[in-house]
């Protein structure tokens, strides 16, 4: 017997409303798909406009083989494209490709998605995949990170908390002062909130805190010496608030010069939290 829509569950009606959302992926994708191989050649133009359908297809449903086919043929093709042809590709897209295609794609094509900035003012940064030694010098390890991510430019403000959070429990009290006083919890939820804004989830960004081997990735910036600058301490208060120069409270944020990849505050003004473990020499907030 068939069931009325009104007496599916909540979990069926989801079922029912991913399934279609499928079958319309495939729908728009196939014929697409069709109308590209009638002369036989599939051109750059028509790759441009296979690339997101596929990316998409494959996020709804990933274990599809024919597609995921097509997606790595596309993705074999894109390199090879003009560099006026790729930049019709939205940033999104562009950061959904393949560390090792993105990397093969003319600079001005990266540059797209190398800086955003979200829906509070958010300044987000991309930190392609890569290696790095982690740890103190005495005590290291190689470390890989095989996903390219975004990392927030600055500490989070307290501005930007309480729009998304409501308030702001920060002792050193300033708008565009890092917000400080949030516990691990608060910091997550946060990140939930954050990405459950509409404009948020329209732009398909979704929020988290870094793991302890991402953010010190993203802290050293490609550089193998005890800080971002080099191993010379004395040159600390050009990039930090820290013991000797903050006077025992936090700052306006991006007040010193940013590391090699244009993070800013990250040897000081406020703790960060990360995802998975912290010590206390050099945790931050969140980001």
């Amino acid at each position: 017997q068939g069931v009325r829509l009104n007496e599916l569950t909540s979990p069926q009606r989801d079922l029912k409303s991913r399934l279609q959302e499928i079958v319309e992926a495939e729908k728009e994708l196939t014929s697409v798909m069709k109308e590209a191989k009638e002369d036989g050649v599939i051109d750059a133009e028509e790759v441009m406009t296979l690339v997101p359908l596929a990316i998409n297809y494959l996020e709804l449903n990933p274990n599809h083989a024919r597609i995921r086919k097509l997606h790595d043929d596309l993705m074999s093709r894109l390199p090879k494209c003009h560099s006026t042809v790729l930049s019709q590709l939205p940033g999104d897209i562009l950061f959904q490709l393949p560390s090792k295609v993105l990397a093969q794609l003319p600079h001005k094509v990266q540059s797209k998605i190398l800086e955003k900035v979200n829906s509070i003012g958010m300044g987000l940064r991309l930190i392609s995949a890569g290696g790095f030694m982690m740890g103190e010098s005495y005590d290291q390890y190689r470390v890989k990170i095989t996903n390219s991510y975004y990392l927030g430019s600055f500490p989070v403000t307290q501005k930007e908390y309480k729009q998304v959070m409501g308030s702001n429990p920060s002792y050193f009290k300033g708008a565009k002062n890092p917000v400080e006083q949030v516990s691990w919890a608060e910091a997550v939820e946060f990140c939930r909130k954050l990405s459950a804004l509409q404009e948020e989830q329209a732009a398909r960004r979704k929020y988290r805190l870094p793991t302890e081997a991402e953010w010190e990735y993203a802290c050293r910036a490609g550089t193998t010496t005890d800080y971002s600058f080099g191993d010379e301490e004395s040159q600390l208060s050009e990039y930090a608030w820290y013991d000797e120069n903050s006077g025992k409270k936090t700052h306006p944020v991006g007040q010193k010069k940013p590391n090699p990849w244009n993070l800013y505050d990250m040897h000081g003004n406020v703790g960060e939290w990360c995802s998975d473990w912290y010590d206390g020499d050099y945790y931050r907030q969140f980001s």
